[in-house]
Order: C-alpha cells, then sequence, then structure tokens
C-alpha cells in the first residue's frame, strides 16, 4: 500500500498523490479487510474524540481509545467507566507518569482505581510515548550563541 520507498520526500503531497485509505474512512477499511487486520486501535489526535464517534462514525473493524483524565485517581476510573459502557475499547494513558509530575505505575495507592475499573470493564490501557514526555525530553535544546 501506499507509495514506493523511493518516492517519499518531505515535501507535501496532494490528495491525489496520497493513499486513499489515509483520508476516506471507507477506504481504509478496504485496505484493513485486504491486509487480513481484525482490528485497528484509534488512537485520539484531539481531545473531544473519547466515545463521541462510536458505533456513528467509525465502521466495523475501528476500536476506539479514549483520552482520561489522568491527574485524578477517581475521575479517571469514573472515566473508565462512563466510556467502556459507551463501547470504547481502551483508555491510553502516559507512557512516562512521572514526567508529567504523576506517580508511577507502581504506585498502588494512586493507580488501583484505574487498574480496578479497567479490569471489571475490560478496558486494557494503550500507552502512547506523546502522552508521557514533554517537547524537552524527546529533542535536544538549542543552545544560545549571545
Amino acid at each position: 500500500m501506499g507509495r514506493p520507498k523511493e518516492e517519499w520526500g518531505l515535501n507535501p503531497s496532494t490528495f491525489s498523490e496520497m493513499w486513499l485509505g489515509s483520508y476516506d474512512i471507507h477506504e481504509r477499511v478496504r485496505d484493513i479487510n485486504r491486509n487480513g487486520i481484525l482490528a485497528s486501535m484509534c488512537f485520539p489526535s484531539y481531545a473531544g474524540f473519547s466515545a463521541r464517534r462510536v458505533g456513528r462514525e467509525l465502521p466495523g473493524p475501528f476500536r476506539p481509545l479514549a483520552i482520561a483524565p489522568v491527574w485524578d485517581r477517581d475521575e479517571l476510573a469514573e472515566e473508565v467507566r462512563r466510556v467502556a459502557a459507551k463501547g470504547v475499547k481502551a483508555v491510553t494513558m502516559p507512557e512516562l507518569p512521572h514526567i508529567q509530575r504523576l506517580p508511577n505505575y507502581h504506585d498502588l495507592e494512586y493507580w488501583d482505581p484505574f487498574f480496578r475499573a479497567s479490569a471489571r470493564t475490560t478496558s486494557p490501557c494503550g500507552c502512547t510515548s506523546d502522552r508521557g514526555s514533554p517537547p524537552s525530553a524527546t529533542r535536544p535544546t538549542r543552545r544560545s550563541t549571545t
């Protein structure tokens, strides 16, 4: 699928140059089916994604992933239960919570309500690196020349 590696570059692409499954949901489903993929996790790219689109705009193979309020352990557990009731299959969590000044995942006093809610709703956690590292931790800082 897509273009040969030799044609990749840094120039922007037009829709006519892109693989249809990049932006057309129905073409994406055809690509998924053609490649024998059972399901595809939809990592939210903006905070409003959550469970709003479940069952209305996402066809069969797509599994929504919710963003939850990790800064409040009780709200986090409640959100897991709420979105699970709407059909969300998993919750995205920071890979390295301590970078966000949260306890690490070994701190069961803080994370236990989340773990219990996840277990009871069979909602696994999807850790993504972009929720755990501030930009300064992932790229070098520019040194001043003055």
